[in-house]
């Protein structure tokens, strides 16, 4: 019998989380979990996961961002050429991937789907991580000269972001847009459809409790924003209380865009103090449709601070659909994202471009799911 020897935890646990990652039980191109989460899956101190973090990114199993979130190599020299991640002379195309954002279960979603396509039609994926504006700006000026075929983005605003877009698209580099609009720029967009959820939310509210509807969003011009305050637009007019719209409106510009994952909490913190002042302001009870889950929280936790009472005074649709949805008091009501879908037709649409099967820019919208909860009853 075989009797193995271990100078240390550390080791064990380090060789124990190789085992998982050739196992697959952690996704390339996805960050892994926060080192709370790790720490209490393998039983160990945050002190040991230190030192195991430290020993796997010096041996290249892991790498570590500036935000000290920890990622899988999409590209490993041992993989198996049967491997989606794996560059080999199987794979049909190669695509990169510049999409940044919170980690919450729709990133998680999306990348899922973005993997499930690449390794039914081969194609080896990238994801290209940016910690900053600028970051991303330099991504996108030096893809072309990377070994891809074309690129996925989440586009971002500014003027040398969006400058470093149209240099790319001006030399024929196929590029998609994922779940949202460029500023003023032409190019394929796969997204939800962000209007017509925000018109039926709206017209639920209407219909339900038959009041005006106060909408709470971001003012981000170019975005989905933008889409989701026509759906409101549309169905307070289509109500006739086209003159309460003015009132009944506050969008300001708040990003819950790259957002740490360790730190999920600022992306309610930024509503929660616009909330603060605002909710004293408005008519009880109301009826409110936030442009995310995060807002519906951060109007939530000023709510409470404020002593309403969100039961009765309060009734509230959100958007994405984000887990924490189902654990808030009331459970939140929100129209879900169909995420994985939207990252395999994203992938869809960007590999028939490079076949130049499709040339002229046009837009994808693809329903969410309305989830109801407590918050619209």
């Amino acid at each position: 019998m075989t009797i193995s020897r271990y100078n240390s935890k550390s080791i064990r646990i380090m060789e124990q989380l190789i085992q998982d990652i050739r196992d697959k039980k952690f996704v390339p191109g996805v960050p892994l979990p926060s080192d709370s989460i790790l720490a209490k899956r393998y039983s160990i101190s945050r002190n040991t996961l230190l030192r195991v973090r430290e020993a796997l990114c010096r041996k290249g199993e892991l790498i570590c961002d500036n935000h000290k979130n920890l990622w899988i190599p999409t590209l490993r020299k041992e993989e198996k050429s049967d491997s989606p991640f794996f560059c080999d002379h199987s794979v049909k195309q190669r695509i990169g991937v510049l999409i940044g954002g919170t980690y919450d279960s729709f990133f998680y979603g999306l990348m899922e789907g973005i993997g499930k396509y690449c390794q039914e039609h081969k194609i080896y994926f990238h994801r290209i991580p940016y910690n900053d504006y600028f970051e991303a700006v330099t991504a996108l000026r030096t893809a072309q000269n990377g070994d891809i075929n074309g690129l996925l983005i989440s586009p971002l605003s500014g003027k040398e972001y969006c400058r470093e877009l149209r240099r790319l698209l001006s030399m024929n580099f196929p590029v998609v847009a994922v779940d949202r609009k460029p500023n003023d720029i032409n190019l394929p967009v796969v997204k939800s459809d962000h209007t017509a959820a925000v018109f039926n939310a709206t017209r639920l509210l209407l219909s339900r409790f038959e009041r005006s509807v106060y909408y709470f969003g971001s003012a981000e011009s170019g975005s989905s924003a933008d889409d989701e305050y026509n759906g409101y637009l549309y169905a307070m007019m289509e109500a006739g209380r086209g003159e309460d719209i003015k009132t009944h409106t506050h969008r300001v510009i708040f990003s819950t865009n790259h957002i740490p994952l360790d730190h999920l909490e600022l992306c309610w913190q930024a509503p929660f103090q616009t909330a603060l002042e605002w909710l004293p302001k408005i008519k009880l009870p109301a009826s409110i449709f936030a442009s995310d889950d995060y807002v519906a929280q951060g109007i939530y936790q000023a709510a409470r601070q404020l002593g309403i009472d969100l039961e009765s005074s309060i009734k509230i649709i959100g958007l994405g659909n984000l887990l924490f949805s189902e654990y808030c008091s009331p459970k939140l009501a929100s129209f879900a994202h169909d995420s994985i879908r939207l990252g395999e037709e994203s992938v869809r649409v960007l590999e028939n471009m490079i076949y130049g099967k499709i040339h002229a820019p046009f837009h994808i919208n693809l329903p969410m799911r309305f989830v109801e909860r407590d918050s619209c009853r």
